[in-house]
C-alpha cells in the first residue's frame, strides 16, 4: 500500500480498450507537489461491481482513508467498472454505507469523476439517511453533465489542490472554502460542466445542499 500522508484513495475504471489512460499522472504531480512525494496516496483500479465493493472495503475498513476520488466513465444510474459492468447507485451507496459503519472507517468526502453521475437527485439518495445512506460522509462532489476528460482533469486538480493547502478548519469549512474559490477563480465549472459540491443541509428538516 503506498503512504497515507495525504490520507486519500483514488480507484479508476478503465477508460478505453485501446490504450490505457489515467488519472494517476494527475495525483502524482498533485502528491509531489504538496509533500515533496509523488506517493503520498493509494491508487487502485476496479473491474467491476464485486472489485468496487473489495477496494472500497479495504480502503475505507482496513486502512483508514479520509478521502475516495472515483475515476470512471458514468450515467445517470451508475459508473462503469473496467470490463464494462454498470455498478448501479444503490451498489454505490449500499457498499459506501457499510464500510463507513464500520468502528475505524474515516472516509469522510468522495469525489466521483464522471460524467452526468453527481445530480443533485443522485446526490440526496447518497445522503439520505432515511433510505440507507451514509450519514459519516461530509461532502460528495462530482458532475452532472457530459465532460471531456481533459477539461474535467483540470477541475479536478484545481479542486484537490485548494482543498489540501487548505488545512486549517474541520471538513465542512474546509470544503466551504474550496466552494468560494471555485465562485471566484473557475465559476464555468459549475455552469458549463454540472460541476457541483453537495453537503447536508444543517437542521432538523434534513436534506442536502450544493454549494455551487
Amino acid at each position: 500500500m503506498a503512504s497515507n500522508k495525504l490520507r486519500l484513495a483514488v480507484i479508476e475504471g478503465r477508460w478505453w480498450e485501446d490504450y490505457n489512460t489515467s488519472v494517476r499522472g494527475l495525483f502524482d504531480v498533485l502528491s509531489d507537489i504538496l509533500i515533496r512525494s509523488p506517493h503520498g496516496y493509494h491508487y487502485e483500479m476496479f473491474n467491476n461491481k464485486d472489485g468496487f465493493r473489495d477496494v472500497v472495503t479495504r480502503i475505507g475498513e482496513k486502512w483508514g482513508f479520509h478521502y475516495l476520488y472515483v475515476a470512471a466513465h458514468g450515467f445517470r444510474d451508475g459508473i462503469l467498472g473496467s470490463d464494462g459492468e454498470l455498478i448501479q447507485r444503490f451498489v454505490i451507496r449500499n457498499t459506501l454505507r457499510r464500510v463507513c459503519q464500520k468502528e475505524g472507517s474515516k472516509i469522510v468526502g468522495v469525489f466521483f469523476g464522471s460524467c452526468d453521475f453527481m445530480t443533485h437527485e443522485n446526490a440526496e439518495f447518497l445522503f439520505d439517511s432515511d433510505e440507507g445512506g451514509i450519514p459519516s460522509i461530509k461532502w460528495i462532489v462530482g458532475y452532472s453533465t457530459p465532460v471531456h476528460w481533459l477539461d474535467s482533469f483540470v477541475v479536478d486538480l484545481f479542486f484537490w489542490n485548494k482543498y489540501f493547502r487548505r488545512r486549517r478548519g474541520t471538513d465542512l469549512e474546509r470544503i466551504e472554502y474550496v466552494a468560494k474559490t471555485f465562485e471566484s477563480f473557475m465559476p464555468g465549472a459549475a455552469e458549463k460542466l454540472g460541476f457541483n459540491i453537495y453537503v447536508r443541509r444543517q437542521g432538523a428538516f434534513g436534506g442536502i445542499r450544493a454549494l455551487l
